[in-house]
C-alpha cells in the first residue's frame, strides 16, 4: 500500500509540475490526496491546466507542423532573419530556413541556421552591397522591399538569379524585430528576358539602317518606336515616344488636319484589321511640299489588338516628276 505524501511533498510535487509548465512540459501531473485543504484544490486546478495546456500544445505543434509542411513543398525559399540587435544572440542570424534552399542555392537549412555567412558568400559579389542596402531599408523602413540579385550555387557553381521579397515584421511598439523572406529562382525568366533584350537591340538596329520610315505605335496611336529615317532628330525621335501626332503637330507647329488624318486611317486600319495605304503631303522646312507614301498594319494576336507598324517611302521626286509632266 503506497504511503501517503506528506503536505511538504505534495508541495513540492506541485512546485516541480510549475517549473515543467515554465519550460513547456505540460504533462506532468501531481497526485491528487484525501486530504482537504487547500493545496489539493491548487493542485487540481493545475492538473486541469496542464490538460489544457497539453491539448493545446498539441493542436499548436499540428499547425506548426502542418504550415512548414506547405513551406517547404512551394518552390521557393523562405525564411526568417533577427533585426532587433537587442538579441545579441541571434541578431542578424537565420531563425527559420524551408528546405527549397538546397535545391535553389545547395545550403541545407542547418547550415544557414548554424552560420549566416553562407548567404553572404553565396551571394554574387558585385550584388552584395545591394542586397544589404535592401535589407537595411526593410529595416529602416519597415516596408516591403523587393531586391532581384545573383547568387552562386554551392555544389554546381551556376550562377543563379533570385528574386527576394524582404518583408519586416515589427513588435507590439512598431521596432522592426525580423524580415520575413521569399526567394524564388528566377533564372530561365532572367535568360528569356535578357534573350528579349537582345532580339529587341538586333530588330531595332536593322530598322534603324533601313531607308524607309519605319514606325511603331500602340493602341492609343502613341508611337513606342521610330527609326532615324522617320525623325532625324535624334532628340525629337527620343521626345516623341510615348506621344501621338497631336503632339508632334503642336510642336511643330503643323496644322492638326494631318493628325487628324493620321488618326482616322489608324482608326479605319484597326476597326477593318487590315493594312491599308495612303499618301501623306506636308510641307517640308523649306516650305515646299513633301509626298510620302505611307502603309499601316495592324498587328492583333487571337483577336485583340497588340501593335500597328507604319511605314512610309519619301516619292517627292516622283511626284514633282510627274506634276512637271503633265505640265
Amino acid at each position: 500500500m503506497p504511503v501517503p505524501q506528506s503536505y511538504d511533498e505534495r508541495l513540492e510535487s506541485t512546485v516541480r509540475m510549475l517549473i515543467q509548465f515554465a519550460r513547456g512540459n505540460f504533462k506532468p501531473r501531481a497526485e491528487i490526496t484525501d486530504e482537504d485543504d487547500n493545496l489539493n484544490l491548487v493542485t487540481t486546478g493545475l492538473n486541469m491546466l496542464g490538460d489544457e495546456l497539453q491539448n493545446y500544445k498539441t493542436e499548436l505543434d499540428y499547425k506548426n507542423l502542418f504550415l512548414q509542411t506547405i513551406l517547404n513543398t512551394i518552390d521557393q525559399i523562405i525564411y526568417v532573419i533577427n533585426s532587433d540587435p537587442q538579441d545579441e544572440e541571434h541578431y542578424m542570424r537565420f531563425t527559420f530556413v524551408s528546405t527549397p534552399i538546397e535545391k535553389i542555392l545547395g545550403y541545407s537549412p542547418s547550415d544557414m541556421l548554424s552560420d549566416n555567412h553562407h548567404l553572404c558568400e553565396s551571394i554574387y559579389h558585385d550584388d552584395k552591397q545591394m542586397v544589404l542596402d535592401a535589407f537595411y531599408s526593410a529595416v529602416t523602413t519597415g516596408l516591403p522591399t523587393p531586391c532581384t540579385y545573383r547568387v552562386i550555387h554551392k555544389k554546381t557553381k551556376e550562377l543563379i538569379w533570385v528574386e527576394d521579397q524582404m518583408v519586416p515584421q515589427k513588435n507590439a511598439t512598431g521596432k522592426v524585430i525580423q524580415i520575413v523572406g521569399s526567394a524564388k529562382d528566377v533564372t530561365e525568366r532572367k535568360k528569356a528576358e535578357e534573350l528579349l533584350l537582345e532580339q529587341k537591340k538586333f530588330t531595332e538596329k536593322i530598322l534603324n539602317l533601313l531607308p524607309v520610315d519605319i514606325a511603331v505605335l500602340d493602341k492609343e496611336q502613341k508611337y513606342t518606336f521610330l527609326n532615324p529615317a522617320a525623325v532625324g532628330d535624334s532628340k525629337l525621335r527620343e521626345w516623341l515616344i510615348g506621344k501621338d501626332d497631336y503632339d508632334y503637330c503642336q510642336k511643330k507647329q503643323l496644322p492638326v488636319e494631318m493628325a487628324d488624318n493620321r488618326r482616322a486611317r489608324f482608326d479605319e486600319a484597326i476597326r477593318n484589321e487590315t493594312k491599308i495605304g495612303w499618301l501623306d503631303t506636308y510641307p517640308d522646312k523649306n516650305g515646299e511640299l513633301t509626298y510620302k507614301l505611307r502603309q499601316l498594319l495592324p498587328v492583333t494576336e487571337n483577336g485583340v489588338f497588340k501593335y500597328a507598324i507604319g511605314y512610309g517611302v519619301d516619292i517627292t521626286e516622283l511626284k514633282k516628276a510627274a506634276i512637271d509632266r503633265e505640265k
